[in-house]
């Protein structure tokens, strides 16, 4: 109920927090209704604290509750305090106001909650019972208040997130649910929230190997964001310093020689042309795209180069071990780690445990001051790293700085040092984004399943209960299956969530299977059809041939048809028409004749005309001589000629339609023998 009340109260921050820059300000609210809600008309700081606690779960410091009541409530009279009670006065508003917007905001919680175990019980395919439901309620709250505690839920609450980040309203709500639990937690980390002094001492950040493949872009598109934007933050530290303080950012040796053996791997998988695992990111990105080893130095000297520019250096310290009272490293410790982490083998809690040292000794010890003092921390993405930092910050009553943490607890340190807050247009570092946080966790599982599924499939090979060719496609298919945050969106949460949730091995040898099967009987199928398909293809083949065939002989007829029946036409055309015909030549000739004569009888007349007395018969003889050139052009002048042809062609032009009429076959004239028909 704790939890749940704490959610609530984050989210209401959040809210109030948007028209209110000052943060005093808003816990002042909490403080004036907490004191309403009690009738706490006179108390002390611890009792106020307490009472905080009770009514919105909030754990804030007593320094933090004192400076508010001393700088808010006293200075403006709402409170006189005497020998350490505090007590209202008649300026104190006793009208409650926050309730009802903290009902508001639990209901908003509340549904999401539901949502959650409606989610929960679609993926089992069955309804939770009451034990269950708790438990996964309880996961819920943790999964934003103890992000660096693993819960049995965290996955299935991780997927919840990302399938419902499309709906912008149920992204708005967790959304200032998280940046709440953001300005809680910068309250909690500071005894005065109020004085944002620039940054004061110089600050060694050590990052580990994870964090330097990051900021390479080796582990993905966000990861090397986050990295970027925690960057930034750090250049306006240091400009923002008042004096010239310096925050380096370096790795240990141990580091380096866990990148060296890194790379070394790489170039043995290329030569040997072997397959890399497939649960390691890293590896996959240096080892995609080299053909030789000569690729992977080349990648290394650009990884190096990277870290340059971001000037990541070597820390090249050597004397840690010189004050035996920065120590942390003994049998003790590794004993009481290992109860509370069974899982963790001796040598890996002993290898955190030397980093630490360094760590500490960095510090000369001083873990009790907060994360400026300190000097120095420890940033890593290995789980086990964290797990252990937060044993050993938590194993004392007094609360102290942790040896290690991961990119978001620095990056919020900084932005809260920087005093951003939520308010106006900066933009958010993405971080704080709790899409992309159920992001890396999926993407952390999944990673997980990867590197436990290629050890199953490594036990097996090496007894002999699998083959070659199987284990060449099942590595191959799970390499498609390392995920990097951004791959977990809302359309794809669902096939990951299948794979996460199966037995890989099993049902991918299955699926193999089948598929084989299918391209068996896809293979028998297709020669099948290509066998009816040309049986088709060569009776149609003869159907055609069948068919031009016939059409051709058709044709044939059809040609021999018609030119019979033009032979006829023209036949009986001949025997009705050839009368016709001689009828008109005779009539032509006869004209052609009746000029000559006319001409004969034209020159006889003019002779008789002309003849005297005198003319002897050989003088008439030469005059006929004579003229018998002309007689014999007006007789047969070619005009004359062409006119009685024009007219004699004309009148058998016009008999010839006339006749047509009466043919029974002239309707037939104007076929051609040589049509064709279309087929």
């Amino acid at each position: 109920m704790e939890d749940q009340r704490l959610l609530a109260s984050a989210a209401l921050f959040r809210q109030l927090h948007e028209n209110k820059k000052d943060i005093y300000d808003i816990l002042s609210e909490f403080i004036t209704s907490s004191i309403n809600l009690n009738r706490l008309w006179s108390f002390n700081v611890t009792q106020c604290t307490l009472q905080l606690k009770k009514d919105y779960g909030f754990e804030i410091p007593e320094a933090v509750i004192k400076t508010c009541l001393r700088n808010r409530f006293k200075k403006d009279g709402l409170l006189t305090l005497s020998q350490g009670q505090f007590s209202v006065t008649t300026k104190f508003d006793r009208k409650e106001t926050l309730l009802t917007s903290f009902t508001k905001v639990k209901y908003e919680q509340d549904t999401i909650k539901d949502s959650l175990i409606i989610f929960a019980e679609e993926q089992e395919t069955s309804s939770l019972c009451i034990l269950n439901k708790d438990e996964l309620v309880s996961d819920f709250y943790s999964y934003f208040i103890n992000g660096v505690k693993d819960s049995k839920n965290s996955t299935l609450i991780s997927e919840f997130i990302v399938k419902n980040s499309a709906d912008p309203e149920f992204t708005r709500k967790i959304s200032v649910l998280e940046e709440g639990l953001i300005l809680y937690s910068g309250i909690c980390h500071s005894s005065d929230f109020a004085n944002h002094e620039p940054w004061r001492s110089d600050f060694k950040i050590f990052l580990d190997t994870e964090l330097l493949f990051d900021a390479a872009g080796l582990n993905g598109i966000i990861h090397q964001k986050m990295f970027d934007e925690f960057m930034i933050l750090v250049a306006e530290i240091i400009s923002r310093s008042s004096k010239k303080i310096k925050i380096e950012l370096s790795y240990f040796d141990e580091t380096k020689r866990e990148i060296d053996d890194f790379f070394f791997a790489a170039e043995k998988i290329v030569e040997r042309g072997q397959q890399p695992d497939p649960s390691k990111q890293g590896m996959i990105a240096i080892v995609n795209g080299c053909n030789n080893s000569s690729d992977v130095l080349l990648k290394k000297s650009n990884f190096i180069e990277k870290l340059r520019k971001y000037k990541i250096s070597l820390d090249t310290e050597d004397n840690y071990y010189g004050n035996s009272n920065f120590n942390v490293e003994s049998i003790t410790t590794l004993n009481a780690l290992k109860a509370q982490n069974p899982d963790f083998e001796d040598d890996k809690i002993l290898t955190v445990l030397k980093l630490f040292t360094k760590i500490n000794s960095k510090r000369k010890g001083i873990n009790n001051k907060g994360l400026e003092q300190s000097g120095a921390v420890l940033i890593t993405g290995k789980n086990v790293t964290k797990t252990i930092s937060y044993n050993l910050a938590s194993r004392d009553e007094v609360k102290l700085t942790p040896f290690a943490s991961d990119l978001d607890f620095i990056t919020e340190r900084f932005w809260f040092k920087l005093n951003k807050g939520f308010g106006g247009d900066s933009k958010l570092p993405i971080s704080f984004d709790v899409v992309a946080r159920a992001q890396i966790i999926l993407s952390t599982q999944a990673g997980n399943k990867v590197a436990d599924e290629f050890k199953t499939l490594q036990s097996k090979f090496d007894s002999g209960t699998i083959s070659r060719e199987n284990v060449g496609f099942l590595v191959s298919e799970l390499r498609s299956r390392n995920y990097k945050p951004e791959d977990f969106v809302p359309e794809t949460i669902d096939e990951i969530s299948d794979f996460m949730n199966s037995d890989f091995i099993e049902n991918t040898l299955r699926n193999k299977t089948i598929l084989e099967n299918q391209v068996k009987e896809g293979f028998d199928n297709k020669l099948k059809l290509e066998e009816m398909n040309e049986k088709f293809r060569l009776k149609n083949e003869e159907l055609n041939s069948s068919i031009i065939m016939h059409k051709q002989q058709l044709f044939e007829a059809e040609r021999r048809r018609l030119k019979d029946l033009r032979a006829q036409e023209l036949d009986f055309r001949k025997k009705n028409y050839k009368p016709i015909r001689s009828g008109l030549i005779k009539r032509n000739n006869l004209i052609i004749f009746a000029n000559y004569a006319i001409t004969l009888t034209l020159l006889a007349l003019l002779i008789i005309y002309l003849k005297s007395s005198g003319d002897t018969s050989l003088s008439l003889i030469s005059f006929c001589l004579g003229a018998a050139p002309l007689i014999s052009y007006l007789g047969g002048c070619v005009w004359i000629k062409r006119f009685i042809k024009k007219r004699t062609s004309k009148k058998y032009k016009k008999i010839i339609k006339l006749k047509n009429k009466e043919l029974p076959l002239t309707k037939h004239q104007n076929l051609d023998v040589t049509t064709t028909i279309s087929v």
